[in-house]
């Protein structure tokens, strides 16, 4: 079984999980697949592909040079978009080698739009497709929207929970990355059950809304404005993106650089 995550912090959890089962075999877990055969999540593979899907032109084809530097530009540290590209394309290799997939799946729009292109990737291949869906698995533990909410033995405790995906299913996925990857928008957000497209500057007016009179913030204290009502939605290094936008239009000011992106002092232009 591979398991497919969309964020770092998931594949954290797993890894965590793998090292704690093969400390104290006791406490692994196993589920039956459809032969009555026990699947060890000890033997587990991970497979993180943070590819930000949710960003960025997507008509293109996902290794094109007009991408790589779109997302590049936002998460210019401690990313590496080549690295998570080659690991995407293990997949059809892997799916080769008559590997079942486990993927997990929440609320963030990376993530249903990551299972949509896997779906799309494995078209073509007979192999068995599991998804990890958290609203069907963790809709007991309150308002949980994304996997890196959820403490690893929980996520262990929930493996019974993967449903496999039927051809129906799968067909649905495909239809969907093909309806999205028709757009030649750069941002896409998880609105009432369903991916929309919005306007690059969505945040723009959001983020300049947050100054009051010629009030001096830091950008830390924007981002926990815009999270009280979009966390769901967008992440940090994108509005640090949108902010350094703001600067170069001339509509925020930095007062203070700090090497710490989230305690630079900036003021709105007014």
């Amino acid at each position: 079984m591979i398991e497919i995550v969309f964020d770092e912090g998931i594949a954290a959890n797993l890894r965590v999980i793998m090292r704690q089962c093969k400390r104290e075999p006791e406490k692994i877990i196993t589920y039956m697949n459809e032969k009555g055969q026990a699947s060890d999540v000890a033997l587990n593979d991970i497979l993180c592909l943070q590819l930000y899907l949710d960003k960025g032109p997507i008509n293109c084809c996902l290794d094109s040079n007009c991408r790589k530097k779109f997302i590049e530009e936002i998460y210019y540290e401690h990313y590496s978009y080549i690295d998570n590209l080659n690991r995407f394309k293990k997949i059809k290799r892997l799916a080769n080698e008559k590997n079942a997939f486990r993927i997990w799946v929440d609320n963030l729009p990376s993530s249903l739009l990551g299972l949509y292109c896997v779906c799309n990737e494995l078209k073509n291949c007979n192999v068995n497709i599991y998804v990890m869906d958290i609203n069907v698995c963790v809709g007991g533990y309150g308002n949980i929207f994304s996997w890196t909410q959820v403490e690893a033995e929980i996520m262990l405790g929930l493996l019974k929970e993967a449903k496999k995906l039927t051809r129906y299913e799968l067909n649905e996925c495909i239809n969907s990355w093909n309806k999205n990857i028709n757009s030649n928008w750069n941002l896409r957000s998880y609105i009432n059950g369903s991916i929309v497209r919005i306007h690059d500057n969505f945040f723009d007016d959001i983020i300049l809304g947050v100054f009051c009179e010629n009030k001096i913030t830091t950008i830390n204290k924007i981002i926990q404005n815009l999270s009280e009502h979009y966390l769901a939605c967008i992440d940090d290094y994108y509005i640090i993106y949108r902010i350094r936008y703001l600067v170069k239009k001339n509509k925020l000011s930095i007062i203070k650089n700090n090497s710490n992106a989230y305690l630079t002092l900036v003021q709105k232009n007014f």
